[in-house]
């Protein structure tokens, strides 16, 4: 996981680097409550490779 910027989305102030998965933080500057929860990734799956070799 990489960090990210957390910023206000009131003020865009920087209130955090980190990562999360939910968070709630009050922004010192204009007083705004910033709920952040982290975006589902989708899965990914080990796909069977795609060059077919024919072995005859």
């Amino acid at each position: 996981m990489c960090s990210t910027e957390i910023r206000c989305g009131q003020c865009r102030r920087k209130l955090a680097i980190g990562t999360y998965i939910e968070l709630t933080i009050k922004c010192p500057r204009c007083g705004a409550m910033n709920c952040l929860k982290a975006e589902s990734l989708p899965s990914e799956r080990p796909r069977a490779s795609s060059n077919e070799v024919n072995h005859d």
